[in-house]
């Protein structure tokens, strides 16, 4: 059998720790960066407001989207590796991998949008720490 980033091909639970990371970071990469950005971002008014330096906005921003791109395609990779058809992973037959693949790329995309949404008045106003000071 072949092994890939300790996951088997044939449906079996994953056996090494590097392996359920993977999963996991698959799963949950997009929705917990997401998260953690919105919080940052919203932290981050304050201080950078009252010091200057909007860089740290798309610094954050950009490493936020780094982050659930790669677990996107950690994800697409994994279902990709179970079964080649999205289909089939939606009736079943992928398994548990499948699964994996189709619901973490679905979520990476949708998290992918929110950060840009969050990220977008940095860029849409004229003075983005207008009356903060």
């Amino acid at each position: 059998m072949a092994q890939v980033n300790g996951d088997n091909r044939n449906g079996e639970q994953p056996r090494t720790i590097s392996g359920k990371m993977l999963l996991v970071f698959a799963m949950l990469g997009g929705p917990v960066i997401w998260i953690s950005h919105f919080n940052i971002m919203y932290f981050l008014v304050q201080p950078i407001c009252r010091l200057g330096g909007e860089a740290w906005f798309h610094a954050v921003s950009v490493l936020a989207l780094v982050g659930i791109v790669a677990a996107g395609i950690t994800a697409w990779r994994i279902g990709r590796e179970s079964s080649g058809e999205v289909r089939e992973a939606l009736e079943g037959s992928g398994g548990w991998q499948g699964f994996v693949g189709v619901y973490g790329t679905a979520s990476a995309l949708l998290f992918a949008y929110a950060v840009v949404y969050t990220w977008s008045p940095v860029f849409t106003s004229l003075d983005t720490c207008a009356g903060m000071a």
